[in-house]
């Protein structure tokens, strides 16, 4: 019998425990809606103003990420990820309230 461990999943990069080597997606993306998510989840990064950004949901309201003005935001946050070695969806929540999921390829 196979002792259950923690994978990040492919899909969305959250973490799922799984009793099976050969499993890369976690149930949530495997059995619901697979594609791009309509909000953010927990631990997602998000921003108002593309220079501070804050960890979604978690108590700790400090950024996680500060940029420089005049400098992209997706060098300093791909270094986050990279640091941390998480890679979280990236949001912008716009003055109304919408988040809007942001890609970190340069265009």
């Amino acid at each position: 019998m196979s002792v259950p461990s923690f994978k990040s999943c492919e899909i969305c990069s959250h973490l799922y425990q799984t009793s099976s080597e050969h499993d890369t997606i976690c149930p949530e993306c495997l059995y619901g809606e697979v594609g791009e998510p309509h909000e953010p989840q927990e631990e997602d990064l998000v921003t108002d103003d593309h220079q501070r950004f804050f960890r979604f949901g978690m108590s700790d309201r400090r950024p996680v990420v500060q940029v420089p003005e005049d400098e992209d935001w997706r060098t300093h946050v791909k270094a986050y990820m990279d640091r941390t070695m998480y890679w979280p969806n990236v949001w912008f929540i716009s003055d109304h309230g919408n988040a809007h999921l942001l890609s970190l390829e340069e265009k």
